[in-house]
């Protein structure tokens, strides 16, 4: 089977905050019920990850910005819920940090699991908005570029290509990439919304609004081989997002 990695921990519980914002916290449960109740896997099957440690997010995050995390008006800003200013430090990192460490922590297995298996999939993570100095749009670390960098350091990837499918521009991955020559990102995202100001990217696709599905899968189907024949990376990582 197709190694599948997610953790109950990836869930945001913040005592009811996370409806304030529509980015559905607890949607990875929902994914993983769905999958089980479809038959396609069992309860058990999911590889469940370790959450990423501090020293790891060092090698992409700048320190000062990682400290900032403790800050309940930096986390605000990042995740667009103002109310979370009234939180403690304590249960934002219990309800909600740690959460994103664990779903970063899964994208680095997924990733080990794909140079074994072939494929593997993360129910978790996707966070293209945080960037090595800078979090947003309820992204907080950069989980993707941080799992590519750990294979590159250890010559496990040579060229790693990033295929981002979200509505929005990939900013934060796109900006951690412009100083790795081994790393590029395809990017397919709407041109006129969130974020501003774009992020100079390797093979940027904006689109108008409105784009049927019909369309929408003829233009990746007639861009990306393309794509992959030019770069031949060793990893491709799909970064399906929430809303395409």
């Amino acid at each position: 089977m197709v190694p599948i990695v997610y953790s109950p921990l990836y869930n945001f519980t913040a005592f009811g905050l996370e409806r304030l914002h529509p980015f559905d916290g607890r949607k990875y449960r929902r994914i993983h019920e769905a999958l089980v109740a479809r038959g396609l896997r069992r309860p058990g099957d999911c590889v469940r990850p370790r959450p990423i440690t501090r020293a790891d997010l060092l090698k992409v995050h700048a320190e000062d910005y990682l400290r900032s995390l403790r800050r309940p008006d930096v986390l605000s800003g990042i995740l667009e819920v103002p109310v979370v200013r009234r939180l403690p430090a304590w249960a934002i990192d219990w309800r909600i940090l740690r959460p994103m460490r664990y779903a970063t922590g899964g994208a680095l297995l997924a990733c080990r699991l794909a140079l074994e298996h072939g494929i593997a999939v993360n129910l978790g993570g996707g966070f293209h908005h945080a960037a090595s100095d800078r979090g947003g749009g309820f992204c907080v670390y950069a989980d993707v570029p941080l799992a590519v960098k750990i294979l590159h350091d250890e010559g496990k990837v040579g060229r790693v290509l990033v295929v981002d499918l979200d509505a929005h521009q990939g900013d934060g991955t796109a900006a951690v990439f412009q100083g790795w020559d081994w790393a590029s990102i395809y990017d397919l995202y709407e041109r006129d919304i969130f974020p501003f100001p774009r992020q100079s990217e390797d093979y940027p696709v904006p689109v108008d609004a409105g784009l049927a599905g019909s369309e929408y899968l003829w233009i990746i189907r007639e861009s990306l081989p393309a794509v992959l024949d030019e770069v031949r990376p060793d990893l491709v990582v799909y970064n399906a997002g929430s809303d395409p």
